[in-house]
C-alpha cells in the first residue's frame, strides 16, 4: 500500500490546510500518471498541544494544536477520506512529547506527574528535568489518549523516541540504585500501557515503532 508522511515535507510546519493542500496537489499528478491514490497518511510531529516544537518540548494536551488544526484531527481526517485516503495516523514519543509533560499544563492536573532528570544525549544535545506520567497513571493516560485518537478517526500510531528512558539518571531525586529500579519500573509500565491501549482502540498491527534502540 501506498502512503505518505508528513515528515519529510513539512517537518514541525505541517497544519490542517497545508497537508489537505498537498495530498490534493499529489492525488492529482497521481491521477495523471495513472497512479493509485494514497491509501493511508501519517501526520508526523507537529500536530500535538505542546509548548515548544524542539527537544525539550512539553506536553500540553491530548489534542490537536487547535490553531494547526481548528477542526481538531477529525476535519482532517475526513477531508482526507474524500481524498481517497483509507487510514490516518499520527506520531507521539513514548513519554508523549520529546521533553515529557508539561507540569503547568491541563494534563498535570489529570495525572501524577514524576520529576526526573535527563543526562545529555545525541537526540537533544542537551539536560534538562523532565516530567512523565506516573507508572500508577500511565495505563488511563494511554487509554484516554487513543480513546480519543479513535474518536477522531485515527487507526495507527508512530511510537518514536521509545529507548528515552535510557537518558534517565534520576528519579524523584532517589538515590541512584533506587532511581534506575522505579525508571525501568516506568519504562515497562509505559510500553505496557501503549501497546494494550493501541490493541483496544485500533487492533492488532496498529503501531510503527520509531528509535527503540537509540
Amino acid at each position: 500500500n501506498r502512503g505518505y508522511c508528513t515528515w519529510n515535507g513539512f517537518y514541525q510546519n505541517v497544519t490542517h490546510d497545508s497537508l489537505v493542500s498537498m495530498v490534493s496537489d499529489i492525488r492529482r499528478a497521481n491521477s495523471a500518471c495513472g497512479q493509485l491514490p494514497f491509501s493511508w497518511v501519517l501526520i508526523d510531529d507537529g500536530w500535538q498541544s505542546v509548548d515548544k516544537y524542539d527537544g525539550f518540548g512539553r506536553l500540553r494536551d491530548i489534542c490537536a494544536n487547535t490553531e494547526k488544526f481548528p477542526g481538531q484531527l477529525r476535519q482532517t481526517v475526513e477531508s482526507l477520506s474524500k481524498l481517497g485516503v483509507g487510514r490516518v495516523g499520527v506520531w507521539h514519543t513514548l513519554w508523549g512529547y520529546w521533553g515529557g509533560i508539561d507540569p503547568t499544563g491541563p494534563l498535570a492536573g489529570q495525572y501524577t506527574l514524576v520529576k526526573c532528570h535527563r543526562a545529555w544525549s545525541p537526540v537533544v544535545k542537551g539536560e534538562s528535568d523532565v516530567w512523565l506520567i506516573s507508572s500508577k497513571s500511565v495505563h488511563r493516560f494511554y487509554d484516554d489518549f487513543y480513546s480519543w485518537l479513535s474518536e477522531q478517526g485515527v487507526t495507527f500510531v508512530k511510537v518514536d523516541y521509545q529507548a528515552a528512558f535510557e537518558s534517565l539518571d534520576s528519579y524523584a531525586d532517589k538515590p541512584s540504585d533506587e532511581s534506575r529500579a522505579s525508571i525501568a519500573d516506568m519504562h515497562t509500565a509505559h510500553y505496557d500501557a501503549m501497546e494494550q491501549a493501541a490493541l483496544r482502540h485500533f487492533g492488532a498491527g496498529s503501531i510503527i515503532y520509531c528509535m527503540a534502540h537509540s
